[in-house]
């Protein structure tokens, strides 16, 4: 159905939401490659930067797939499981962070306990139990009928009743708690830091973890931070939707566009602060670049194993 209904501004709105989801598809793929590239020396707190990374790659092409093309065309069963798979990936990627800062809490604060809990294939169940519960618990959403056709004639999640209203409002308070849990373990692994800063007779090894942790904790600060500011007023908005009547569809609209910016910016956060991916980024770069002299001139050509200065070419070039 061509979805004449639909407002110019919604259209645009619909736009901007998949274009901020596009942004994110290469970045996602490239961390991923990054990690997977060296996987056999990978520690756990990097598969879970890799299952952040995947959650939100899902997450952009789910937008790009399946949202977008609602401005043309629309159905209903589409649109329900484009709804739940929104959500779905949301709490996903919004969950994950706190088990990167609780890692690096028992890093550095119970080493043996992280070496206990902390291991590859841990990482991976941690992983599944939070999808299992992310997708379990927008299920009804889709049983119910209450994903679909919003307001505005778009795709997404609303709520016809109290029980929709009391799932999101128990969301809106399980991602709160989360945040709780991981400003709790990022300010005791500041503490930790800055105590180390004091001391300077600590082993290299836990100088090394130390730097390491630092660079952690400010991707997951960062990272946590735009969910904050642009996810949670939606699920407010839509909360709110439920009691107050009439309320302004479009406040809804405008926040919920907004919810691409955290899957879309996050590799790039993340591959910009993280050390280690930033030299392999560097060279990746470096790769794709001609090689340079350091006097600013191309690199020697060499031709059957001599090497010729390409300055000294165009110098006789210019004789003749």
């Amino acid at each position: 159905m061509i979805t004449d209904m639909i407002h110019p501004s919604v259209v645009m709105l619909q736009v901007l939401f998949g274009t901020i989801g596009a942004l994110g598809l290469p970045g996602n793929l490239l961390l991923m490659s990054l990690i997977v590239s060296e996987y056999k020396t990978r520690k756990p707190h990097d598969w879970l930067f890799f299952l952040i990374a995947l959650s939100d790659f899902l997450y952009c092409l789910n937008t790009v797939a399946l949202e977008v093309p609602f401005v043309i065309y629309y159905d209903t069963v589409e649109c329900k499981i484009a709804g739940v798979l929104q959500y779905a990936l949301v709490f996903t990627s919004m969950l994950t962070p706190t088990l990167v800062a609780y890692n690096r809490y028992l890093a550095l604060y119970n080493s043996q306990r992280f070496e206990e809990l902390f291991t590859n294939k841990n990482v991976f169940r941690a992983w599944l139990v939070v999808v299992i519960f992310s997708f379990s618990y927008f299920a009804p959403f889709v049983v119910t009928g209450n994903a679909g056709m919003d307001d505005l004639g778009v795709c997404g999640l609303f709520m016809a009743g109290a029980f929709e209203a009391a799932l999101f409002l128990v969301g809106a308070v399980i991602f709160l708690l989360s945040y709780i849990i991981l400003c709790y373990c990022s300010y005791k692994v500041v503490v930790k830091i800055r105590d180390h800063q004091k001391m300077m007779s600590q082993s290299l090894v836990q100088s090394q973890l130390i730097k390491e942790s630092r660079d952690i904790i400010v991707v997951i600060l960062l990272i946590s931070m735009i969910p904050l500011l642009t996810q949670f007023p939606a699920v407010v908005a839509k909360i709110l939707q439920m009691f107050m009547a009439p309320f302004n569809p479009w406040l809804v609209r405008s926040t919920v566009a907004m919810f691409p910016l955290t899957p879309a910016s996050n590799p790039y956060i993340t591959m910009y602060v993280v050390k280690d991916y930033r030299k392999k980024i560097l060279k990746l770069l470096k790769k794709a670049s001609p090689a340079v002299n350091p006097a600013g001139e191309a690199a020697p050509v060499h031709i059957r194993g001599s090497s010729f200065n390409r300055k000294h070419v165009s110098q006789a070039e210019a004789v003749l």
